[in-house]
């Protein structure tokens, strides 16, 4: 296709060239020249991959994605004018030729339904423009009642199913522009920058100290301001316990956020309440399960230390109720002494 379109460059320049020298071309280059800015098209491709060439992107990209939608459209419309064409035709064409009507009202009625081509430019001007001046020469010269009719088909297809055809054209755009890919990661990078930016502001603002952190310390401060916790909410994040947000976002667990933080800490947790408290209860299973891990190394401990007893009492002099009691009091006194009894009642 390259090739084809340097030989079609190199003929429309030879052809120039003898017109130039005054030899007559048996071609209409004239339309040629024309038909090589079909070229143009291609800088549309180029576009695609520019950053600044968004908004032509999705709209071009909307455009040849509602073709379908386009076409329906049309052909409903101009099926419906063309049969109030014909109709209103039928009904003028007796009174158009005759004689006995003052030639002024037939040639005022002649220049709107005279044939099918101004019949048809008449009802969509009814239909999509200033219907009144055509009402009025049908009122005058053909009945009186047409105004009732001119009303109602101004309302119900003018008005409602108009209304109706734009709606779906523009859903149907919308569809077909979210669907395609191009686009889509167009809006998600978009997303990102905006997100970055937002984040970096804030970090600018809360970074009291200047060092490029923010700290538990600032975090608090800056969020005791209702402004800020309404920021916040308007990025999709609400904050009722400060700290406890705060530690979400700190991975590092080292007391302070840095950009990548905050950045991944308030993306993670954007959006429903239900994002946040899902990542509490994650939190707050971790936790206990190191509280579960705890009591079941205790517990082989103990385990353990009971067999140990159990084998010394085997083999001291005592009676069965003597080992009995002095087994009891042994495992009592050493579950005193390593049980973790702050672990036992969390769990």
């Amino acid at each position: 296709p390259k090739s084809s379109g340097n030989w079609f460059d190199a003929a429309l320049v030879i052809c120039w060239l003898v017109e130039f020298v005054g030899t007559r071309v048996p071609l209409n280059t004239n339309l040629f020249r024309f038909a090589r800015l079909a070229r143009l098209l291609r800088l549309a491709r180029i576009a695609r991959s520019i950053k600044g060439f968004d908004s032509l992107v999705v709209l071009t990209t909307s455009l040849q994605g509602s073709m379908s939608a386009l076409f329906w459209t049309s052909t409903l419309l101009v099926s419906v004018q063309l049969m109030f064409a014909l109709l209103i035709g039928q009904l003028l064409v007796t009174r158009i030729g005759d004689e006995s009507v003052p030639l002024e009202t037939r040639i005022e009625l002649f220049k709107y339904f005279g044939n099918f081509g101004r019949s048809m430019l008449s009802m969509f001007e009814i239909t999509l423009g200033n219907f009144a001046p055509i009402a009025r020469v049908l009122q005058e010269h053909l009945s009186p009642f047409c105004i009732v009719l001119s009303i109602l088909h101004k309302i119900i297809f003018g008005f409602a199913c108009i209304a109706v055809v734009n709606g779906v054209f523009m859903a149907e755009t919308f569809r077909v522009a979210a669907a395609d890919d191009s686009v889509m990661m167009r809006v998600v990078m978009q997303k990102k920058q905006m997100h970055k930016r937002k984040m970096l502001d804030f970090l600018e603002y809360a970074d009291v100290s200047g060092d490029g952190f923010i700290t538990a310390q600032e975090w608090d401060l800056v969020l005791k301001h209702e402004g800020a916790k309404a920021w916040f909410a308007g990025q999709g994040l609400s904050i009722e316990d400060n700290q406890q947000i705060f530690g979400l976002m700190d991975q590092g667990s080292d007391g302070i956020l840095d950009i990548e933080e905050l950045l991944k800490g308030v993306g993670h947790l954007q959006g429903p309440a239900r994002s946040l408290d899902v990542c509490l209860l994650q939190q707050e299973q971790i936790e206990l399960q190191r509280g579960i891990d705890v009591i079941s190394a205790k517990q082989d401990k103990v385990d353990e230390s009971v067999q140990k007893l159990a084998r010394l009492v085997v083999d001291l002099p005592l009676n069965g109720a003597e080992r009995e009691g002095f087994l009891e009091m042994k495992i009592a006194t050493y579950l005193k002494e390593n049980t973790n009894v702050e672990v036992v009642q969390k769990i």
